[in-house]
């Protein structure tokens, strides 16, 4: 889970919400990393920089899911899913939409830089 602790340079944390469409078939939790793109929202895979993150959990048979738009300037406390040791600027993939990780292969494009990660937690931007 994305969960968004800081929005560098505004007065507010709270960032405007949107409807997104998505297929009834598809289910969302709160902080999912998404892609959205004509009329579609999806989750975000490995080299896929999100384009929103899930403000709400969206059921299988609802058509919309509440979101907000990701911005350079945001900055996420996420799940680190890596057995090896993560450095501050090191550039990491998406693991499940829900997390990030160190890519399996060198040619996949790395989409969140590391602030600092400790443990299984990690803090990242999106450039």
């Amino acid at each position: 889970m994305f969960k968004l602790i800081k929005i560098n340079d505004s007065p507010s944390n709270t960032p405007e919400l949107v409807k997104l469409k998505k297929a009834s078939s598809v289910a969302f939790t709160v902080g999912e990393a998404l892609f959205f793109e004509k009329d579609n929202t999806t989750r975000c895979g490995q080299s896929m920089r999100p384009t929103h993150i899930s403000a709400a959990a969206s059921g299988i048979g609802e058509t919309t899911v509440l979101a907000y738009r990701v911005t350079s300037d945001m900055v996420f406390e996420t799940a680190l899913m890596s057995d090896g040791f993560v450095y501050p600027g090191e550039k990491l993939v998406i693991a499940n939409g829900v997390g990030v990780a160190q890519p399996d292969e060198e040619d996949i494009e790395k989409v969140a830089s590391v602030i600092v990660a400790r443990g299984t937690t990690a803090i990242v931007f999106f450039e």
